[in-house]
């Protein structure tokens, strides 16, 4: 038996190249700058409207999604990260953020917490695995909301005039708002009767996945992205035609408002959403010059789910919208917003005792906030300039024997190509304010 060396253990002969896994990715520093601004102002709107941010495990019980999501969903049927724990108990990578969010509401008692209303938003990684195309990961960032005990319509019409609000800063104009109603259990069991009874004749041109449904809700069937399910059912007959009274009113009251504040819109009767838990309103936006590839969000209310969950029942409405792809949509348009990367100042120094009395002034500058650095490698003078003009350094605050012998600091504007000596006194008081004026003015 050939006994394996230590160096060996070290060094394995590479089998393959190591890398990240499919349908994932890396975020470098300068994206990842554009991530912080669009998660900084994804935070900021939602907090304008009352929303208070949640945050919940990365991995749930595995029975939380196959109740709250619905075994007829593709994500419950295909797409979920399952695994054993120590315990063998079933967990799962949170593939969407609703279910998630309404057990922590009911666990936390966040009812009684809340003045009538909760207002909850979520910024979260998801996990899916689904075939890799453009604009979509198996992990994921997700942003959304979702909002408890408001049962009237208002709510929902203030969610999509909220959503309508964003979008629209980012400069995304051209928006396309589907919208529908689903029902509610008063008036499904009669659609799904008819419905059942149209579509036996025709069950064997269907897809399998539209068969599936079928046996599980029906509804989900307008779902399907296949051309020939799509075919198929342009006969068939809408939930649209079969609602209460009670849902007609609640649709009626969120076009007239969507209709008042000048949000255009179009019925969309198919239009179901891809989980089962949806009553009443659902709904879809588009960045329209996209088509397909410009969905931003989704969402709709979901009256029964607190209660199918083991809470009490409580109305809830709320939406899911995908970062990586609000980030493909803004590339694609031209329209991401300016994100500067570059240094405040970048220190140069000849010497230790510069480098020494350096770092001083550059822990006096970031306590105030400024962006700095300096180089930790024995560059020359002008391989340092190099470096701070590579990093897009403003300014270049310059300390050598002759800067330490006068007790000043050479502040060099990069950007205007001038420069002044500025003394080295009151804790570098007048360097911050010589910066302060010119970088926040």
């Amino acid at each position: 038996m050939m006994i394996e060396t230590l160096e060996q253990r070290r060094h394995p002969q590479k089998s393959m190249k190591i890398q990240r896994p499919i349908g994932t990715y890396d975020v470098t520093p300068d994206e990842a700058a554009v991530w912080s601004m669009l998660e900084d102002r994804i935070r900021a709107w939602f907090r304008s409207y009352n929303y208070g941010e949640i945050r919940t495990p990365v991995f749930e019980y595995t029975d939380l999604f196959k109740r709250g999501v619905g075994e007829a969903s593709d994500i419950v049927a295909k797409e979920m990260y399952t695994f054993e724990d120590r315990g063998g108990r079933s967990l799962t990578l949170r593939p969407e953020g609703t279910a998630s969010v309404v057990r922590a509401y009911i666990e936390n008692g966040l009812a009684q917490k809340s003045p009538g209303v909760a207002k909850l938003f979520y910024l979260a990684p998801m996990f899916r695995y689904e075939r890799k195309q453009k604009g979509r990961f198996r992990q994921h960032v997700q942003y959304g909301c979702e909002v408890f005990g408001a049962p009237g319509p208002d709510i929902d019409l203030e969610l999509l005039v909220m959503v309508n609000q964003f979008y629209s800063e980012l400069g995304l104009d051209e928006l396309d708002l589907q919208i529908n109603s689903v029902g509610c259990p008063k008036c499904r069991p009669a659609h799904r009767e008819i419905f059942v009874k149209w579509a036996i004749p025709f069950l064997g041109q269907f897809c399998g996945d539209c068969c599936r449904r079928f046996e599980v809700n029906p509804l989900r069937m307008f779902d399907c992205k296949e051309e020939r399910c799509q075919e198929l059912l342009q006969e068939a007959p809408l939930l649209r035609h079969h609602l209460c009274t009670e849902c007609e009113t609640h649709f009626a009251a969120l076009r007239e408002g969507l209709d008042a504040f000048g949000i255009r819109y179009m019925e969309n009767p198919k239009l179901v959403r891809g989980l089962d838990y949806y009553t009443r309103t659902a709904f879809e936006m588009s960045y329209a010059p996209l088509g397909s590839q410009g969905v931003l969000m989704g969402g709709g209310r979901y009256d029964g789910l607190t209660e199918y969950l083991d809470g009490p029942p409580t109305p809830g409405i709320g939406f899911g919208a995908g970062m990586e792809r609000l980030l493909l949509i803004l590339k694609e348009t031209g329209k991401v917003p300016a994100v500067s990367t570059g240094l405040d100042l970048f220190l140069v120094t000849l010497g230790e005792r510069a480098a020494r009395e350096g770092g001083k002034l550059l822990l006096a500058l970031r306590r105030d906030g400024f962006r700095c650095d300096r180089d930790y490698t024995g560059k020359s003078l002008r391989k340092q300039f190099q470096a701070a003009d590579k990093l897009g350094a403003r300014y270049a605050a310059v300390i050598g024997d002759n800067e330490l012998e006068k007790q000043v600091i050479v502040l060099k504007d990069l950007k205007q190509g001038t420069q002044q000596e500025i003394p080295w006194k009151d804790g570098f008081a007048e360097l911050k304010t010589v910066l302060h004026v010119s970088l926040f003015r």
